[in-house]
């Protein structure tokens, strides 16, 4: 497990456990060593709070019901166009290739869109080039950005999702399967239906990511967080 992620990953333990305290300079500690957790993949002291879990459980219910949950049946909602959420456990199982991990990557980035900007900028003024010097000097400046900008940015921008043992990373969000509550897809209808993952945790709030942006069926993703969660 990466070092960055393990205070969101004990904080997923600790908001719920019985053996919680505060520290007015640590923040969230244990209150048998009044220090900030540092187990690797379990607490042996950890105690639940069956109250504070289902106080936390209660408000997501609350938000879910109230905010994102329709009461019109799917295929009314999809006929007039109105969005709804729709529960993991209402997707129908389905077989899957998957193994250790997946990754997601975007369909659609900045990186591409601006090279392609250039390029086409660089088509123009080498055409434009013939007559006048000037345009050719602006196509050599231009190219020389283009090799540049290939070379050195364009991991920077490249989005994805990315699916292992540990959990699900969501715009650069490592959500541990631990954390994860309820989830679902929202799903907005229209000639392009828009389907959206919700992860909801007890601990951090949910996360939301457009699936559309990348080469993720809905389903077949659903399918893989159901599978990691019985483990």
């Amino acid at each position: 497990m990466k070092s960055g992620y393990y205070r969101n990953f004990h904080l997923s333990y600790c908001l719920v456990c019985k053996n919680k305290s505060f520290d007015i300079n640590k923040g969230l500690i244990c209150n048998l060593s009044n220090e900030i957790a540092d187990f690797k993949e379990t607490c042996s002291d950890f105690i639940i709070d069956i109250n504070q879990k289902e106080k936390l459980q209660k408000q997501i219910d609350f938000n879910i019901e109230y905010e994102y949950t329709s009461k019109l049946s799917e295929e009314f909602n999809d006929f007039i166009g109105n969005p709804y959420f729709k529960e993991s456990e209402k997707f129908d199982n389905c077989m899957i290739n998957y193994q250790d991990g997946k990754i997601y990557k975007s369909n659609f980035n900045d990186h591409y869109f601006l090279i392609s900007i250039l390029f086409i900028a660089l088509i123009y003024n080498l055409v434009k080039s013939f007559s006048d010097d000037f345009n050719l000097k602006i196509s050599m400046i231009i190219l020389i950005v283009i090799v540049l900008y290939i070379i050195f940015f364009p991991k920077k921008v490249i989005k994805k999702i990315e699916i292992d043992n540990e959990g699900i990373t969501i715009k650069e969000n490592k959500i541990f399967w631990n954390e994860i509550y309820r989830f679902g897809i929202y799903i907005i209808p229209g000639k392009s239906t828009q389907f959206d993952l919700m992860v909801f945790t007890l601990t951090r709030g949910h996360f939301t990511v457009r699936l559309n942006e990348y080469n993720a069926n809905h389903q077949e993703i659903v399918q893989i967080i159901k599978n990691n969660l019985k483990k």
